[in-house]
């Protein structure tokens, strides 16, 4: 399986991608990533399941999507993009060749 990548480019924007090996919390509520606009940077909870990471990884993406673009997204829309997106793009291999070439 491949290995999450260091950066991410976000509309333009170079977005380092963590993982701390201490868990989140927001408002005593673990946290399974966040995004921060001001450090360009996102971070993954540790020891998550392979597909959970990677829609978490994907969720933090749609939310510098929607910041970046001036979108107004709820954090139930963003859950929802996020899961599908990552189902989308593992299920069509072919589709991201077409989409990246």
């Amino acid at each position: 399986m491949a290995e999450m990548p260091a950066t991410v480019m976000i509309c333009g924007y170079p977005y380092r991608i963590e993982t701390p090996t201490v868990d989140s919390f927001v408002n005593g509520k673990f946290v399974d990533g966040s995004i921060s606009y001001h450090d360009l940077e996102i971070q993954i909870a540790s020891k998550q399941q392979p597909l959970f990471e990677r829609a978490t990884l994907m969720h933090e993406i749609m939310h510098g999507l929607a910041k970046h673009t001036g979108t107004t997204l709820s954090e139930k829309q963003i859950e929802a993009l996020a899961y599908s997106l990552v189902t989308l793009l593992r299920d069509n291999p072919d589709l991201v060749v077409y989409l990246t070439n």
